[in-house]
C-alpha cells in the first residue's frame, strides 16, 4: 500500500495547506504542483497504486472543500484542484471513482456552500466534468437538469444562485442537451431573474445568455421555434418593466441585456419600444433599476446606430454628463457608458 502512504506524506499535506493558501498566487503555484504531481506519480507508480493514490488525494480535497471548520477562501484551491484533476483524469484508464468522487463533492458543494466565489469555481469545474469524454456524463447531464429545476424553486437565493450557474455550464458544455430543455428552462428563469439576491439575479442572466447562444446556433432549422421563444421573452420583459418592484425591473432589463447580446436582430423591430423602457428607467430613484438601465445604452446603440443617433444619442449624452457632474463622477460605471457611446 505505498500509494496510500504517499497520499499522507508531509508532501501531500504540506500541498493541501498551499492549496489552502489565501494568497492567489501561492493557488496557482500549487496547481501547477499538483499536475505535475499527478503526471510523475502516474510514471512511477503500478497502476492500481496511482489509482488509490490519486482516490486518496481526491478524497482529501472533498474533505475540506466540505469541511464546516474551513473557511472558502481555503476552499477555493482545493475546488481548482478538482479542476485540475478532471483535465488530466481523461489520460487515467479506470478513473472513473475519481470523477464520481469529484461529481458528488460538486454537487453537494454547490447545494450547501453560500459564498458567491466558491459556487462559481464548482460550477466552473462542473463544466469541465460535463465535457470528459465518458458514458457516465450522459446520465450526469440528465440528473442535474432535474437538479437544477428543483432547486431554482427553493426559498434560499443561494441555492437558486446555484441553479443558475449550473445551467449555464449545462448550456454551454451540453448544448443539444440542453436544448430539449429550453422550453422549461424560459418557464422557470424569471424566479431568478426576480430574486432580491443581486448575485443570484446576475448569475440568472447568465444563464439565459447562455441559453440563447444555445438557440440561436442552430440556424435555421428550427426558426419558428426560436421566434416563439424570443416573444416570450419579450413578452416577459414587457410585464416586468411595468412592475413597481424594483428587483422585478432589474430583472427584466437584464433579460433584455441578455437579448441584446445574443439574439439582436430581434430587438431591431423593437427597438423603440426598448429605449422606451430603458429611458424611462434612467429617471429612476432606485440606483440598481438606474445603473441596469443606463448600462443598456451601448448595446442599444449597436443594435439601431441609425436610429439612436438620430434620436436618442444627444439627449443621452447629456444625461449622462449631467449625472457625472451631479455625481462629482462618484458612479464610475457610467464613464464606460459614456466612453462606449461617444465612439
Amino acid at each position: 500500500h505505498e500509494a496510500m502512504s504517499l497520499a499522507h506524506s508531509p508532501t501531500t499535506k504540506a500541498l493541501l495547506e498551499k492549496l489552502k493558501a489565501k494568497d492567489e498566487d501561492e493557488r496557482q503555484q500549487a496547481m501547477l504542483i499538483v499536475e505535475e504531481e499527478i503526471k510523475n506519480r502516474d510514471r512511477e507508480l503500478p497502476h492500481t497504486q496511482f489509482l488509490e493514490w490519486l482516490t486518496s488525494f481526491t478524497n482529501a480535497l472533498r474533505h475540506v472543500i466540505l469541511s464546516t471548520t474551513v473557511s472558502p477562501i481555503e476552499k477555493l484551491g482545493c475546488l481548482q484542484a478538482m479542476d485540475v484533476l478532471l483535465k488530466e483524469v481523461t489520460k487515467v484508464v479506470a478513473a472513473k471513482s475519481v470523477v464520481s468522487i469529484i461529481q458528488n463533492t460538486l454537487i453537494d458543494c454547490l447545494s450547501r456552500e453560500r459564498d458567491d466565489q466558491l459556487l462559481q469555481v464548482a460550477a466552473l469545474a462542473f463544466g469541465s466534468l460535463i465535457r470528459l469524454p465518458l458514458t457516465t456524463v450522459v446520465d450526469t447531464v440528465e440528473m442535474m437538469f432535474s437538479t437544477t429545476l428543483e432547486w431554482i424553486g427553493s426559498s434560499s437565493s443561494h441555492r437558486v444562485q446555484a441553479s443558475c450557474l449550473l445551467l449555464a455550464q449545462l448550456a454551454l458544455n451540453s448544448p443539444s442537451s440542453f436544448y430539449i430543455h429550453t422550453d422549461t428552462f424560459l418557464r422557470v428563469i424569471w424566479k431568478a431573474l426576480q430574486d432580491k439576491d443581486n448575485s443570484c439575479r446576475l448569475a440568472a442572466a447568465s444563464a439565459l445568455s447562455a441559453c440563447l447562444k444555445v438557440i440561436t446556433t442552430r440556424g435555421e432549422i428550427s426558426r419558428n421555434q426560436h421566434q416563439t421563444w424570443f416573444r416570450f421573452i419579450w413578452d416577459e420583459i414587457l410585464k416586468g418593466s411595468e412592475s413597481k418592484d424594483n428587483e422585478v425591473i432589474v430583472g427584466s432589463l437584464l433579460a433584455l441585456n441578455s437579448l441584446l447580446q445574443n439574439s439582436s436582430y430581434f430587438i431591431q423591430n423593437k427597438h423603440a419600444q426598448a429605449m422606451n423602457i430603458v429611458l424611462t428607467r434612467t429617471k429612476s430613484n432606485s440606483r440598481p433599476v438606474k445603473k441596469s438601465a443606463l448600462s443598456l445604452l451601448p448595446a442599444l446603440a449597436r443594435c439601431d446606430t441609425n436610429a439612436f443617433v438620430k434620436y436618442h444619442l444627444s439627449g443621452v449624452m447629456k444625461e449622462l454628463l449631467s449625472h457625472l457632474k451631479k455625481n462629482q463622477g462618484a458612479d464610475l460605471y457610467i464613464f464606460p457608458i459614456v466612453g462606449e457611446l461617444a465612439l
